[in-house]
């Protein structure tokens, strides 16, 4: 404060001088003072306050800060009655912060009380973008993260939207690439750091479309002789579980168990062409396989034939019988001169019984033929001999007198 006394006449009140006004004052007057009031006693950052005093008996100001309200330093150039002060958001601003005025009057100078003003950094906020809600297998998607009061990104995934795990990438920009096993929902999320703490992003959600499955099967054996075994193998990826079908006589394909093997058993005397293929089931669909053909066979049946009786007497009746090994049905024939072979009508079981009229006679030949799976057989020939039965002639009867077996004798 300069005082300046105008003219060299000693009854002339001197002037006050704050700054570069000149302004009179009454040495009489009481003693300065001022009140003051903010524009707000809390701001975040980026923000700004203003302070005005309210003063009386001041002809001058000089504004001052503090950091503990003990002891204070002048603020260079703020000599009005209003103090405007801005806050940057950055590392150091946020605080309390404490101010007064020196109210200059023709008395002296008075400090007015001091107020404060609490600064604080502003909350980050972070939103996101996705490039696509749905992608197909093996696709990309872009995550674009837009935030204020961010030094820092970093983002998030989650399949559940409820247990986190970073990615790894800290920019506002992230590219994920999914590999063709990847599907499903997965959640991201960006975390925001500031200066003012730190902030999550609401999550974004993207489909990933699953791979269908792909599957190949191979069979260890094409061919089987019964009884016997063979084993089909599926090799497939994107596959959780495996179904079996095997193609009907109906030309259905029917359901049989089994999981990425499967073990087929074929009984004795089994045989035929049967085919097989297998679903692959997963989460992005169901696969069906290229069918593979297995060829079963099995030995001819065997069979020989026997007779109750090789000879008999007409009438009477003959039994036969087939005694055979994989036959699964029969033919009878007959000959009579063992070479001419005749078809037996309805003679189709393993037996075979014959009855010969009364006077039939004669040389029979049978034989049998045996048909399975692997083929057919025939028997061995078997003869049967037929004679009619030999029929006694009485003798003629002798007259009387006749044939007393003794000679007469002649008389004369």
């Amino acid at each position: 404060m300069n005082w300046n006394f105008r003219g060299i006449y000693p009854h002339k009140k001197p002037d006050i001088f704050y700054g570069q006004k000149g302004l009179s004052a009454d040495t009489g007057n009481p003693l300065p003072s001022a009140t003051l009031t903010t524009s707000a006693e809390a701001v975040t950052t980026p923000g700004d306050i203003s302070i005005t005093a309210y003063a009386v008996n001041t002809v001058g100001f000089q504004w001052q800060t503090s950091a503990d309200g003990e002891e204070w330093v002048n603020i260079t150039g703020q000599i009005s009655k209003t103090l405007e002060r801005f806050y940057p958001h950055i590392a150091g601003t946020a605080g309390t912060y404490y101010y007064r005025v020196l109210c200059a009057g023709w008395l002296g100078v008075v400090p007015s009380p001091a107020v404060s003003v609490t600064v604080s950094y502003a909350v980050p906020s972070v939103s996101i973008s996705v490039s696509a809600e749905f992608v197909p297998n093996a696709g990309m998607v872009m995550l674009s993260a837009e935030g204020r009061y961010v030094d820092t990104y970093s983002w998030q995934v989650s399949r559940d939207g409820v247990e986190w795990v970073s990615l790894g990438i800290n920019s506002p920009e992230a590219t994920i690439d999914y590999a063709p096993e990847d599907g499903g929902e997965y959640f991201y999320r960006c975390e925001a750091v500031g200066l003012g703490g730190t902030v999550y992003s609401v999550p974004v959600k993207v489909d990933v479309e699953y791979h269908v499955p792909e599957i190949t099967i191979s069979a260890d054996m094409l061919s089987v002789m019964s009884p016997g075994a063979a084993c089909i193998t599926a090799t497939a990826t994107y596959a959780d579980s495996y179904e079996w079908e095997i193609l009907a006589s109906n030309g259905i394909w029917t359901y049989i168990q089994g999981g990425p093997e499967l073990s087929i058993s074929y009984e004795e005397g089994e045989a035929g062409i049967y085919q097989y293929r297998c679903h692959a089931i997963g989460k992005g669909g169901r696969a069906v396989s290229e069918s593979v053909t297995i060829t079963v066979t099995c030995p001819p049946p065997t069979i020989s034939i026997a007779a109750d009786a090789l000879e008999i007497e007409s009438p009477g009746t003959v039994t036969i019988t087939a005694t055979s090994h994989l036959a699964l049905g029969f033919s009878w024939e007959v000959s009579m001169d063992g070479e001419s072979w005749e078809s037996i009508a309805d003679a189709t079981g393993p037996e075979l019984s014959i009855t010969y009229a009364d006077g039939e006679e004669g040389i029979f030949s049978y034989r049998c033929t045996a048909y399975g799976n692997g083929g057919e057989t025939m028997s061995n020939e078997l003869r049967i001999i037929v004679s009619a039965p030999v029929v006694e002639e009485p003798e003629p009867e002798t007259p009387e007198g006749e044939g007393s077996g003794e000679e007469g004798s002649l008389t004369s």
